[in-house]
């Protein structure tokens, strides 16, 4: 049995949640008689606990010349008069069936009648779009207006049909809380006969939760951009290639990726590139590294010319695998960072990999299939550094990151180009070892299990909004989008870098400042390391945790053959450690909720001390890394606070010299004034050692681009406070000096 507290936090959340309910059926008067019925339902669940016992259970045998109630799995089920007629919880369970049926017509009743309308609307807008370009139409103010007429209309229905499906989507999302709401509640209060399990898996297995429905907002994409008359760019091969991109990440809350959807496709249309009904395809890439995680620490520190290699293919089909390569450059320098590729048929990659497949022969298969002598030049000079680079650094696969990807663009037009990845997973790849030792599988056998400390779920979407030019500036209709509340910037977020923080600890020495965000917590937990794992752990120094590197070719890291299922239930994962409630705090790092969704953990673990926030607590947890942008400036900035501390002690040198200079000679208040002048004296030369100290530890961190040492609140108290009393000394000195300098007899009177 649950805890009493936690027993009246539940019963609390199911009043708040009923509350809650009944506001959004009011609101929309259609619903009244389809959302399912809560209140009804509670009532009645609540009425059986209270007749039911705690501890009831079933015989577990039974007897084939025995006659049974028809009702007899329920039998000993509790049972109350509803109406004047018998009800046990068998008709509870009938009466939720009956509740998931309705919704399950009203809501293809109802997708049905959006799809009509929308296929009836898109022939409406084709048949206006044509008429528009017909250049020997009578072009005349009249037909002008009418035609501006018609497109207002069209547009007014293609917006009212996106919301309809919304709130579609809304009322399905009403009623799958709701039941998970009720089921959750009988398991708590009737646990001899659980079913929430059963029931949820009965419910995601429903149409109207299984089924995909994005076809609709590739049509309506298509009417707004037959409504906008959008034109497709010139498709450039070089481009799609190679290309420089100035990008901003974005996480979206899962119950807000249809709004934004359909904020976005009003303004650019669903770029597809494949056939099918749906608006995303399925995007996978395997990222390289070594077992020093050499490109994961170089992408994390943000190091000029640091890259990123992976293998990304689209779909289920793997005829092409595209090998890229992402380089980070800085702005300030005149270069953006770069993302180059070429194609390898899925056959050749291993021999790439391994070495004997070699740019000449792959110069001559590009000439066969009638390539360009310049991109065949191009795509020449990049197979070849990087078979260097996987060479060299002795890389293999690492991390593998799985979406589905919905791309807004106007085709082959890369002034504004959004991308939305939902179903983000990452799995482990380290199976197969050093690149160059590949000889059959250079990816995870997709049949093969995986064990939960082997993979992660993301529980937001990311959107990524690549501008040509200016990104600080971008469109009206985005600014309103970003300002709505749907989405937060994540600077410089990677997939691979979270995944390979969350599914490669040991390796590492440094995790993102994101990990710690309050709304992921609970998908990093789910991937905890295996004890197996975690014993490769050794904290050095300031609770860095890295690996007992294996030699080459050991398996000791190798999870793959591990007959543990994942971490255990409920077990916090090493990034972690534990939650500490005090002053929104975690391990002694400021927790951030970057979605503002709260809802933190209560910690058994009591609180340390941290000497008023001046000497925190260092506990043994993971260093954070935050991107630091490095430009000339930061220097020079850096140079002026230097300056400035050393202005302040120029003057308080001076002062003190002009002191000594003016004491007097042997009397009491010049010995005062003396002492005072070697205080102020002190204090100056306390300010030089200070600011020589600062500079030189940030000048290293920024070099190093980090982005501890930059800021320090104890040493400028201190050398107030030092300051400040030297003053109040200065004062009372003069104060009773004052007091005791006798007063001169008065001048004899003249004769």
């Amino acid at each position: 049995p649950e805890p009493a507290a936690d027993l009246g936090t539940e019963e609390e959340s199911d009043v708040k949640f009923e509350r809650q309910y009944a506001k959004q059926r009011d609101s929309k008067p259609e619903w009244k008689k389809l959302l399912a019925d809560y209140q009804n339902l509670n009532s009645l669940l609540k009425k059986l606990a209270a007749v039911s016992g705690r501890n009831m259970a079933f015989s577990a045998v039974t007897s084939l010349s025995m006659s049974e109630h028809p009702d007899a799995a329920y039998g000993a089920s509790p049972e109350i008069t509803v109406d004047g007629k018998s009800f046990k919880e068998v008709d509870w369970f009938k009466l939720v069936d009956s509740e998931i049926d309705l919704v399950t017509r009203v809501t293809n009743a109802e997708i049905a009648r959006v799809r009509k309308e929308l296929a009836r609307l898109l022939e409406a807008t084709e048949q206006w779009s044509k008429e528009m370009k017909d250049r020997h139409a009578e072009q005349s103010k009249a037909r002008a207006r009418a035609m501006l007429a018609r497109m207002a209309s069209l547009e007014t229905g293609a917006k009212q049909l996106g919301n309809d499906f919304l709130a579609l989507e809304k009322f399905v999302n009403l009623n799958y809380q709701a039941f998970e709401k009720l089921l959750k509640t009988h398991d708590r209060l009737m646990p001899a006969t659980p079913c929430h399990q059963f029931y949820m898996a009965k419910l995601r297995n429903q149409a109207w939760i299984r089924n995909d429905f994005s076809d609709v907002f590739v049509t309506l994409s298509e009417c707004h951009s037959l409504l906008r008359q959008d034109e497709s760019g010139e498709r450039k091969e070089a481009e799609k290639e190679d290309f420089v991109r100035n990008t901003r990440k974005y996480w979206v809350p899962v119950e807000y990726v249809s709004a934004v959807k359909h904020a976005i496709l009003q303004h650019l249309p669903v770029f597809r590139m494949w056939e099918g009904g749906g608006d995303s395809q399925l995007v996978n890439s395997v990222y390289f590294d070594n077992r020093q995680m050499q490109l994961y620490h170089g992408r994390m520190d943000k190091t000029p010319g640091a890259i990123a290699l992976r293998l990304r293919w689209y779909g289920l089909d793997l005829k092409v695998i595209y090998v890229e390569r992402k380089t980070h450059l800085d702005s300030w320098t005149g270069n953006v960072s770069v993302k180059e590729r070429f194609a390898l048929d899925e056959n050749l990659v291993v021999p790439f990999l391994n070495g004997s497949y070699t740019v000449a022969e792959y110069a001559d298969d590009m000439r066969r299939r009638g390539k360009r002598d310049a991109d065949i030049e191009a795509a020449c000079k990049l197979f070849t550094q990087v078979a260097r680079i996987i060479e060299s650094k002795q890389l293999g696969p690492t991390v593998r990151t799985q979406y589905m990807r919905t791309a807004f663009q106007i085709p082959f037009d890369p002034t504004v180009r959004i991308s939305l990845d939902t179903n983000l997973a990452m799995i482990r790849e380290d199976c197969c070892g050093y690149a160059g030792g590949i000889t059959s599988r250079w990816r995870r056998d997709e049949l093969e299990p995986i064990a939960a400390s082997e993979h992660t779920h993301f529980p937001h979407a990311i959107m990524e909004i690549k501008l040509q030019g200016d990104v600080e500036n971008p469109p009206y209709w985005l600014k309103t989008l970003l300002e709505s509340g749907m989405c937060t910037e994540v600077y410089k977020f990677s997939k691979f870098i979270h995944g390979s923080a969350v599914l490669l600890t040991e390796l590492v020495a440094a995790a993102p400042y994101w990990i710690d965000d309050i709304s992921i917590r609970d998908s990093v937990n789910a991937s905890a390391p295996t004890p197996a794992n975690m014993a490769k752990l050794e904290v050095i120094g300031e609770g860095v945790k890295r690996s007992k590197h294996p030699a080459p070719g050991s398996d000791d890291v190798n999870l793959m053959g591990s007959s543990a299922a994942g971490g255990d239930e409920g077990a916090e994962h090493p990034l972690l450690g534990k939650m500490r409630p005090q002053r929104g705090a975690v391990n002694g790092k400021e927790q951030t909720d970057f979605l503002g969704i709260g809802g933190a953990k209560k910690s058994k673990t009591p609180p340390q001390n941290d000497c008023c926030g001046l000497f925190p607590v260092q506990v043994g947890t993971m260093p954070r890394k935050v991107p630091v942008r490095v430009e000339p400036k930061t220097f020079f900035a850096n140079e002026r606070t230097f300056l400035a501390w050393l202005h302040m002690s120029v003057t308080l040198g001076s002062i003190s010299s002009a002191l000594s200079v003016f004491a007097e000679g042997n009397s009491g208040h010049g010995a005062a004034v003396q002492i005072m002048s070697l205080l102020m004296t002190l204090v100056a030369a306390l300010f030089v050692s200070y600011s020589m100290t600062t500079f030189y530890t940030r000048r290293l961190a920024i070099r190093r681009r980090e982005d501890a040492g930059l800021e320090g609140a104890t040493m400028p108290l201190l050398l107030g406070g030092t300051l400040v009393l030297a003053l109040l000394g200065v004062l009372i000195t003069n104060v009773i000096s004052t007091g005791d300098t006798p007063v001169p007899p008065p001048a004899p009177a003249p004769h």
